[in-house]
C-alpha cells in the first residue's frame, strides 16, 4: 500500500486543485457604446457573413430593452447613427437577418455556448407570430450544422422577454456560432437584441469580458479574472507529490 501513496497524493492534488474548462463569458459592457468588437475579446472572433456590403464590422451598442437584462450593452450590426464609413447605422441595437448576421468563431472548439436574445418589432401586427424569431446556429467541425429557435413569440407590446438560447456538444466539437433574427418579406419584420455570451473550451479559463492580448495593450484589461491553467496546476501537484515522496524517504533513513 505504501508504494502507492505518492500516486495517491498526485490523484487527490489533481482532483481537487485541477479544474474543468472554465467558461468565458462576454457582456460587452466594458466598452463604449459603438466600438468595434471584431477582434476585441479573446477565444473569439466575430464576423458579419453576409457578403455585401464588404467591411461590415459588429459593434457592441446600448441595450434598448432594458426589461429583464441588467446588461449595458449588447452586440449588434448597426453602428451608431453617424458613423463615418459604417454600412449600417442606427439609433437603437436591434437588427434583423436582412442585414446579416453575426458569426462568433472559437479559437479552439467550444463544448457549450450560449448567447441571450429579445425579439422587438417595428409593428404589433406580427404578436403571436412564431415563425418570426430570434435564432443561433451552432456549426461543428465536422461540417454540420443545428439551429436553436426562440419559439416564444411576442405576446404584447413590440418586444419580447429575454431568454437564453444554448447548446451543449460532447464531443466538444463546436467552431462557431451565427445568431440573427428571421424576418419576412413584407414591411413588417422582427428584430432581434442579443447579449452576454457564454463560451467553454474556447479560450481555455474562465473570465468575464477578457480582451484580446492585441487590444488595449493588455491580455486580461477588460477586467476579467482568469483561473490558472490545469497545467499550471498539475505541475504544482507533481511538486508536492515529490517532496512528500522524498520527505517519507529521509524519515524512513532516519
Amino acid at each position: 500500500m505504501k508504494k502507492f501513496l505518492p500516486l495517491l497524493m498526485f490523484l487527490f492534488v489533481f482532483v481537487v486543485f485541477v479544474p474543468a474548462a472554465g467558461a468565458s463569458t462576454i457582456t460587452f459592457d466594458t466598452v463604449t457604446n459603438g466600438t468595434v468588437i471584431d477582434t476585441l475579446y479573446a477565444g473569439v472572433t466575430f464576423h458579419n457573413p453576409l457578403p455585401t456590403p464588404a467591411g461590415s464590422s459588429v459593434y457592441a451598442r446600448t441595450i434598448s430593452n432594458t426589461t429583464g437584462d441588467s446588461s449595458a450593452n449588447g452586440v449588434s450590426l448597426f453602428a451608431p447613427l453617424g458613423t463615418v464609413g459604417a454600412p449600417f447605422t442606427n439609433s437603437t441595437s436591434p437588427f434583423s437577418a436582412q442585414y446579416g448576421a453575426v458569426d462568433a468563431i472559437f479559437a479552439t472548439n467550444a463544448s457549450f455556448v450560449s448567447i441571450d436574445v429579445s425579439p422587438s418589432m417595428n409593428s404589433g401586427d406580427l404578436i403571436g407570430n412564431t415563425t418570426l424569431r430570434p435564432f443561433m446556429s451552432v456549426y461543428f467541425s465536422d461540417g454540420t450544422l443545428t439551429t436553436v429557435f426562440d419559439n416564444d413569440p411576442v405576446t404584447s407590446g413590440t418586444v419580447g422577454p429575454w431568454k437564453t438560447l444554448s447548446y451543449t456538444s460532447a464531443s466538444a466539437n463546436i467552431i462557431k456560432i451565427r445568431f440573427s433574427a428571421q424576418y419576412s418579406n413584407t414591411d413588417k419584420e422582427l428584430f432581434g437584441e442579443f447579449d452576454n455570451l457564454v463560451f467553454t473550451g474556447g479560450n481555455n479559463g474562465t473570465a468575464t469580458d477578457q480582451f484580446a492580448s492585441t487590444a488595449g495593450g493588455g491580455g486580461n484589461n477588460g477586467g476579467g479574472t482568469t483561473v490558472p491553467e490545469p497545467s499550471s496546476l498539475i505541475l504544482l501537484g507533481s511538486g508536492l507529490v515529490g517532496i512528500a515522496s522524498l520527505r517519507k524517504r529521509l524519515t524512513g533513513r532516519g
